[in-house]
């Protein structure tokens, strides 16, 4: 299938699927509110009493950071690090257990939001989806010790040397390098997901070595495919910024309309994401149906056998 004709269908599933993105903004929004309100709470208590704190919510100030940590005897030097850890990975978690029940409706006949058919997808595929991202780890693993490996490798050839920048051209094409290596993984473990959930499978290894082998059979499509998605995701965060610039923060209702415009954005970013799962799900049935009519084998037809006469 044409990248066009994949993210096209896949707009056309996310538009079908109905309420699925509200759902996902609102255990977003749910899971946001559960870190941010102890923050915030934090925040006003120490400053509550003045100013401070309404120009704190436009720039973070590290003074302030700094300050408290004298206070508290570097307390959040002990608190932040385990908290971030621990919000990226039920963040990840989230992600991962909702991605079950969206590939569910997807792939589904009708392609409409039920929220049985949502929840159902969402229950019975998270462990085979934590599975794989468990699998994915050791793929990303291997990118960033590429990437440590040829830090070293720079630095080795051209460290010692008097001028600086072969070094600093190098380090761009590394973090380069990386970028894409990371995204092309990303890439590769969405096919895993899609593949795991239609094809109802637990073998986590076999869908991440299939996904490897689909794509690198298909690299065109689901490059393409991958990339014009990835463009949409630009132009949303290009558009944010240009509009948010303009909404003045100084107002009560300045500050109202910044925060429907930074919900409208959190909901764009998961119709990106579904759209992602959307196109590439339409990639995946047409080269496992092109796949199945080379396989299948040409009937063989049975020769008529003539007749013989009567003995007399």
């Amino acid at each position: 299938m044409r990248p066009i004709r994949a993210i096209s269908q896949g707009a056309r599933a996310v538009i079908r699927a109905g309420r699925m993105p509200l759902v996902f903004w609102f255990f977003t929004l749910v899971f946001a509110l559960a870190v941010v309100l102890p923050v915030g709470a934090i925040l006003y208590g120490d400053l509550g009493h003045s100013l401070y704190a309404e120009r704190m919510l436009n720039n973070f100030d590290l003074q302030w950071l700094a300050e408290m940590m004298n206070r508290t005897d570097g307390l959040p030097v002990y608190v932040f690090p385990p908290l971030i850890a621990l919000v990226a990975v039920g963040y990840i978690l989230l992600g991962t257990f909702l991605a079950g029940g969206a590939l569910t409706v997807f792939a589904s006949e009708e392609g409409k939001y039920r929220p049985g058919l949502f929840y159902e997808g969402c229950g019975r595929n998270f462990w085979r989806l934590f599975r794989l991202l468990l699998v994915s780890l050791v793929f990303y693993g291997v990118v960033l010790a590429a990437s440590v490996a040829l830090k070293g490798l720079g630095k080795s050839v051209w460290g010692q040397g008097m001028e600086e920048r072969p070094l600093v051209i190098f380090g761009w094409c590394r973090s380069g390098l990386t970028v894409v290596l990371l995204l092309a993984v990303n890439m590769i473990f969405d096919y895993a997901k899609i593949r795991l959930v239609v094809e109802d499978s637990r073998k986590s290894w076999r869908a991440a070595l299939g996904a490897v082998k689909l794509v690198f059979r298909n690299l065109g499509g689901t490059l393409a495919t991958y990339g014009l998605v990835a463009l949409v995701a630009v132009a949303l965060a290009l558009g944010y910024h240009a509009v948010s610039g303009t909404i003045p923060r100084n107002q009560a209702l300045g500050m109202l309309l910044l925060l429907v415009l930074q919900q409208a954005l959190v909901v764009g970013r998961i119709g990106v994401k579904l759209l992602f799962f959307g196109s590439q799900l339409e990639i995946y049935r047409g080269v496992t149906a092109a796949t199945a009519i080379v396989e299948e084998p040409p009937a063989l037809e049975t020769p008529e056998v003539p007749e013989l006469p009567a003995e007399c």
